[in-house]
């Protein structure tokens, strides 16, 4: 039995999730809503900072292929079940960052500022994840930034410092979640990468916001032995 209770003014709706072991219990726990439900529950508190996009900044919009399954091919490359696929367009042009730890307000502060940017967003409540597995179930991870560079790459950035067994896993399907999509065609061309620490951001910036076409040309001189490796090392 319950020994004590209190009100919960902003209480409507009560939903047991698994069966009650005593009626008396099941009672007890329903009959709180109707007690408190006579008067009109009080409105929930305005937010002090609104967080919203600006029409003025729909140039910096970023959109994403919302995939929902990847299906595996054994062999040498993976198929994008397009059947699977809706393009999901949301405005990334929003008025504030949120972010969760001054770490995150450091390199949204160095994305703002690098030459190499065109567009950023905090991935905050935009509904860009990836599904993962890890130790048997299935997981949503969701990237800290989204960064569109000048060179047309759509970069999903986290930020992350000490890393675990389920961190390393969710950086392999969110690989995966690039190559399905590149190898599609159809949604641009996307990367990704782990900040570790402030520090780091702008090489990453430049290394994934240098011109495509120079990128190409190492590449295939590299395959090529155009250049010695140290050689190969200077351009890259």
């Amino acid at each position: 039995m319950l020994s004590e209770g209190w009100d919960a003014k902003t209480v409507t709706h009560i939903m047991g999730l698994r069966a009650f072991t005593s009626q008396l219990l099941c009672e007890q726990v329903v009959g709180v809503p109707h007690e408190v439900s006579e008067g009109t529950p009080p409105p929930p508190t305005k937010p002090r900072t609104r967080i919203e996009p600006l029409a003025d900044k729909r140039a910096f919009e970023i959109s994403w292929p919302n995939v929902v399954r990847i299906d595996q091919v054994y062999g040498t490359r993976l198929a994008l079940d397009l059947a699977a696929v809706k393009p999901l367009h949301l405005a990334a042009h929003e008025s504030f960052c949120v972010f969760d730890s001054t770490w995150e307000a450091s390199e949204a502060f160095a994305l703002d500022h690098h030459p190499r940017v065109a567009a950023w967003v905090k991935n905050d409540h935009l509904g860009f994840e990836v599904h993962y597995l890890f130790e048997g179930g299935v997981h949503k991870y969701r990237p800290d930034f989204l960064v569109r560079l000048g060179n047309g790459v759509l970069l999903v950035l986290e930020t992350k410092g000490q890393e675990t067994a389920q961190d390393r896993t969710k950086r392999e399907f969110m690989t995966e979640w690039v190559a399905a999509v590149n190898e599609h065609a159809g949604f641009g061309r996307w990367s990704s990468d782990v900040s570790r620490s402030p520090s780091d951001l702008p090489d990453l910036l430049a290394h994934h916001g240098a011109d495509l076409f120079r990128l190409g040309l190492i590449t295939w001189a590299k395959s090529l032995w155009l250049f010695t490796p140290t050689e190969a090392m200077m351009f890259a």
